[in-house]
Parts: structure tokens; C-alpha cells; sequence
């Protein structure tokens, strides 16, 4: 388990959080003097960085029921398709089969990970994780971009700014 910015928080804060598929909670002490200001009517500051991070949660959770369903898809297809051409082409080798068990077992783990609470968790904190490593590296190139480090504002890192540079270049 890494350290997610709930735990940061928790262990920074002394609350208990508890993150869930379609819930978020957060226990925390509170002074009496914190509760008589909040009960006094003073508007409590917004976390943004919860909220945002709630939606970032809540696209992880999308991209991995997307993904099971997608993967489960193109295995249908696929295997569905070189099952026909197999009967078609060579009924008396099955070499099919061997293709349906391999991305087979690929497809019982991902499902075991779907299904499963733990494993479902994992699966979004990896998303999630992937997400924010994404976000991070295009902000460090929009970062130089604007700072002037590329020549005619071109990143060589990026594939699209790599593949322009190619196509430009006289053979």
C-alpha cells in the first residue's frame, strides 16, 4: 500500500478516513472551541485538493469498470473470430484453444481483481496513481514550454513533437 494523500493527511491531521466505491468519510477530534465557531455559523474552508481528488477517484473508478469491460470484449471478439476461422481453415488441429486459455487466465485475473473489493481497490489506486504521474508530466512540459526551453515551442520528448520533427527533415 502506498502513501495516498489520504493517509498523508490522516497521519498529519490525527483523523481517521475511510474511502470507499461510492463514499467518502473523515472522523476527526474536534476542540470546543473549533465546534462552537463552526456552530456559531463561521463557513468552514473547502478542500480542494478532496475535491479534487474525489474526482480523480471517481475517473479512476470509471477508467477500471471501462477497462474490465473493454478487455472482456475484445476477448469475446477475438477468440469468437479465430474460433471460426479455425473450424473453417483446420477443424482437426484446435490450436484456438490455446489462445482462449491463455488470454483466458489473463481475463480470470482481471476479473478476480474487478470483482473482489480489495482487488478492485488496487486496481483504482494504480489507476489513480498512473493518472497523476500523467498529470504531472504534462504540466513539467507545459512548464518548459512556456519557460522557452524548446525551440519554436516544440518538445522533443513528446511523440507527436518527435514524429512533426521526422516528418519535416528532407529524406
Amino acid at each position: 500500500m502506498g502513501l495516498t494523500p489520504y493517509r498523508v493527511y490522516a497521519l498529519i491531521s490525527r483523523t481517521a478516513i475511510s474511502r470507499g466505491l461510492t463514499h467518502f468519510s473523515c472522523k476527526a477530534a474536534v476542540s470546543t472551541e473549533m465546534a462552537e465557531t463552526i456552530s456559531e455559523g463561521a463557513k468552514p474552508m473547502t478542500n480542494l485538493v478532496g475535491e479534487k481528488q474525489m474526482a480523480t477517484n471517481r475517473q479512476a473508478e470509471e477508467r477500471v469498470h471501462v477497462g474490465f469491460w473493454f478487455h472482456l470484449t475484445c476477448y469475446v471478439i477475438v477468440v469468437s473470430g479465430l474460433a471460426a476461422l479455425n473450424y473453417q481453415r483446420n477443424p482437426d488441429n484446435l490450436w484456438v484453444l490455446w489462445v482462449a486459455g491463455g488470454w483466458g487466465i489473463g481475463i480470470a485475473a482481471h476479473a478476480i481483481a474487478f470483482f473482489t473489493q480489495r482487488g478492485r481497490e488496487l486496481l483504482i489506486e494504480r489507476t489513480e496513481a498512473r493518472m497523476d504521474r500523467r498529470e504531472e508530466g504534462r504540466a513539467e512540459r507545459e512548464e518548459r514550454r512556456d519557460a522557452g526551453h524548446y525551440r519554436d515551442g516544440h518538445d522533443p520528448t513528446h511523440m507527436t513533437d518527435k514524429m512533426s520533427e521526422a516528418a519535416q527533415r528532407p529524406v
